[in-house]
């Protein structure tokens, strides 16, 4: 099959195949846009969007389906839910590792983002653990350890919601697995409010299946670097949403953002493009970052004004180095008791995905063609207010 035909069976779906009717033109838009990248790799990429694209049909009529049988989950409420939104390369990963290991929060597994049991019962879930294995399995043949080193993946662990976002046609890995100019085309300007409609219909069907009918106990944590990116649209749909910053030395971020960058689009596009373009990943990347946190500091600052208890700044620096007090902080600020075993739990994660860091490279900032004063001139706002990073 080729991308066309993908294409045309996204138009020959009809809006009740969609959770979110809206869904549709987000996919049309996506693969307009990958069809547009020449220096794509066609072949890898056509099976990508295919595992997409099916994955998408199948999932919203598992969803809508259910909501059809047990209307009832259209009630499942998830009281203040939690989005880490920092930049790729800041912390995110492990700070949501370590909220999902805490029994007071509930973070959604990779299986359950994309593949999620038919009904409620243990062999519903048997089933769609061992559909989502095979998948998975391929995913980690194709990606390889070294990815897995950059971002601790398994099919039990939290996932990060690229995974829910791509059945409703928004593909936030965009930004880095592809030329940052086409992402920016994309989704500059995109009103992603359906996308999070179907997202938080998702998680409700989850919860649903978990047998949970309120998310007020365990409250419930998002994770996606790119969630920066639709903050206007999360807000709308989540009004009483927590949204936790992470945030890092730029000069760090922005080289450990190229590493990434540079390892994903091994598999998104084509040599050629990968050796000559190198020199520019920097600039390239350097324009991400300064997107996000533009993003960031825009949004928070308004919601600030009115909400200050639903804005958090976490140091990654600091959630490495004293994950007891960063999460002290946290409960408090959610009004839990911090019990003194979550402090084996936290060292655990900690410990665990450690083992796993990228190994050191020989690459510099200079290989990706950046130097670190140009990272320093574009970032001397952001520098003004986390002066520790001067």
């Amino acid at each position: 099959m080729t991308i066309i035909s993908f294409e045309k069976l996204i138009i020959k779906s009809k809006p009740e195949d969609w959770v979110e009717p809206a869904c549709k033109q987000f996919f049309l838009q996506l693969i307009n846009t990958l069809k547009n990248i020449k220096e794509r790799k066609k072949y890898l990429i056509t099976l990508f969007l295919a595992n997409i694209v099916k994955s998408a049909l199948r999932t919203n009529a598992i969803i809508n389906d259910g909501f059809h049988k047990h209307p009832q989950i259209q009630n499942i409420t998830m009281v203040k839910p939690v989005f880490i939104v920092g930049p790729p390369r800041t912390g995110t990963t492990i700070l949501h590792h370590m909220f999902g290991a805490l029994p007071e929060f509930n973070t959604l597994s990779h299986w359950e983002m994309t593949n999620p049991p038919k009904q409620q019962s243990w062999l519903a879930k048997d089933l769609a653990i061992t559909s989502a294995y095979f998948t998975f399995f391929i995913l980690k043949q194709i990606m390889g350890k070294e990815f897995l080193d950059f971002h601790p993946m398994s099919l039990m662990r939290p996932q990060e919601c690229t995974f829910m976002l791509q059945n409703a046609g928004i593909l936030p890995s965009i930004f880095t697995a592809f030329p940052l100019s086409h992402a920016i085309d994309l989704y500059s300007v995109l009103d992603a409010t359906a996308a999070y409609q179907y997202h938080k219909k998702h998680s409700q069907y989850i919860l649903f299946n978990q047998k949970i009918t309120t998310a007020n106990n365990t409250r419930m944590i998002f994770k996606d670097p790119h969630h920066a990116n639709f903050l206007t649209s999360i807000n709308h749909v989540y009004p009483d949403a927590i949204f936790i910053c992470t945030h890092r030395d730029p000069l760090q971020t922005v080289y450990s953002t190229c590493r990434l960058a540079y390892y994903l689009r091994k598999f998104t596009m084509n040599k050629t493009y990968n050796q000559h373009n190198k020199k520019h990943f920097g600039a390239e990347m350097l324009q991400l970052i300064n997107l996000l946190l533009q993003k960031w500091f825009t949004f928070s600052s308004e919601i600030q004004k009115k909400q200050p208890d639903r804005i958090i700044n976490i140091s990654q620096k600091e959630l490495k180095q004293n994950p007891e007090a960063v999460f002290k902080n946290l409960y408090h600020t959610f009004d839990l008791q911090w019990q003194p075993q979550n402090l084996k739990i936290l060292q655990k994660v900690s410990n665990n995905i450690s083992k796993n860091e990228p190994k050191t490279s020989n690459d510099h900032l200079e290989d990706f063609g950046i130097e670190p004063e140009k990272i320093k001139n574009a970032l001397a706002w952001y520098y003004q207010a986390y002066a520790e990073y001067l």
